[in-house]
């Protein structure tokens, strides 16, 4: 089987791209190939001379596409919030990708751990899209910045008469689809969506720009207009309870709205670094939720991560080579300096 996946990014987020196409190559059955469809506006030929040494020992499992956005389509794409126009992209799929009947979303910010046909094979015939419910246990609030993006989320919803704590109009993530690219053409999403983001893009919470046009849009459609599939094909890690230690261990995650997920076991296929934690090519995050995990796919790709992170110290960022050299600085005053100056110098750094 050849499943075609979409991925959208610019030429920043090379290496990031990278790391999902190897993640799913790796973990892919002898049987699944892939197409990856490739939307940018600025890829140059070195950046996919990149992609491709870096996936060539899965020569004869994928092929690329580069499908490059006009000047046009770009400029007409409004910019919101930190996003970039680039987690719009996908909403031209309609128009770009006319011949394909559906393709697998992803972002840019996953890792596949497993073989990805069961999703694909997923049933979304006469519906808009499949994808997972955002709907758990709100662990949102152990987070200021969630907490926020999640109070604007109902102001937002509030402002355009839904209600999304409703038990029938589940919020769904849009970082892992299966979109039903006939049901989008027919019913026109591409248009819909971006004159929803026309207008609503000056509204302070309007965090995220496509997600909440295309749930809107499922929601105007009816009830059944999506699938919402198990959390194991999006898992983020700030809604998750799960065991670091082990990159294939089972997670229970328990839900306050779907009865049917409730205590449900299964093993990950997507690992989701969504905005509710740091990504983790940022800053350092080691033995938490994946990230290790991620630094590993990083390093198959020749990413050298831990180089360019920066650490968390007494509230301020520092890269790694700054955290080395305060740590041989501190060294270096202690061996040298007379006990009574280092009772000094410790009192007055306390201060």
């Amino acid at each position: 089987m050849c499943i075609p996946i979409v991925l959208t990014f610019n030429s920043g987020f090379v290496k990031q791209a990278t790391v999902v196409m190897y993640s799913a190559l790796k973990n892919a059955k002898v049987t699944t190939k892939y197409h990856f469809y490739l939307f940018s506006y600025d890829l140059t030929s070195d950046d996919l001379q990149f992609i491709k040494n870096a996936l060539s020992i899965f020569e004869q499992k994928f092929t690329i596409e580069h499908v490059m956005i006009g000047t046009q389509d770009y400029e007409n794409i409004p910019l919101i919030g930190w996003y970039g126009k680039e987690t719009n992209f996908r909403l031209l799929a309609p128009k770009l990708l006319p011949h394909v009947e559906k393709f697998l979303y992803l972002d840019c910010d996953i890792l596949v751990l497993d073989d990805l046909c069961d999703l694909f094979e997923t049933d979304i015939t006469d519906k808009a899209y499949a994808a997972c419910s955002e709907k758990r246990q709100f662990q949102w609030f152990l987070n200021p910045v969630a907490n926020m993006q999640f109070y604007n989320r109902f102001k937002f919803f509030d402002l355009v008469g839904i209600d999304i704590m409703d038990e029938h109009t589940h919020y769904t993530n849009s970082g892992v689809m299966l979109i039903n690219n006939k049901y989008w053409i027919e019913k026109r999403y591409t248009d819909r969506a971006f004159d929803f983001i026309y207008k609503y893009k000056a509204n302070e919470c309007y965090n995220y720009p496509d997600q909440e046009a295309l749930n809107v849009l499922a929601i105007q459609d009816g009830l059944d207009s999506r699938v919402y599939l198990s959390w194991k094909y999006n898992i983020m890690r700030d809604f998750s309870q799960l065991d670091c230690t082990n990159p294939h261990t089972k997670i229970i995650i328990r839900s306050l709205y779907l009865e049917n997920d409730i205590s449900n076991e299964f093993v990950p296929v997507i690992i989701h670094f969504t905005d509710g934690l740091p990504k983790p090519w940022r800053f350092d995050k080691k033995n938490m939720h994946y990230v290790d995990l991620y630094y590993e796919y990083a390093k198959l790709i020749n990413w050298d991560i831990r180089n360019n992170i920066k650490y968390l110290e007494h509230g301020k960022f520092y890269t790694r080579k700054e955290v080395r050299f305060k740590k041989l600085f501190k060294k270096s005053i202690k061996a040298i300096m007379p006990y009574g100056l280092l009772k000094l110098y410790r009192k007055f750094k306390n201060k």
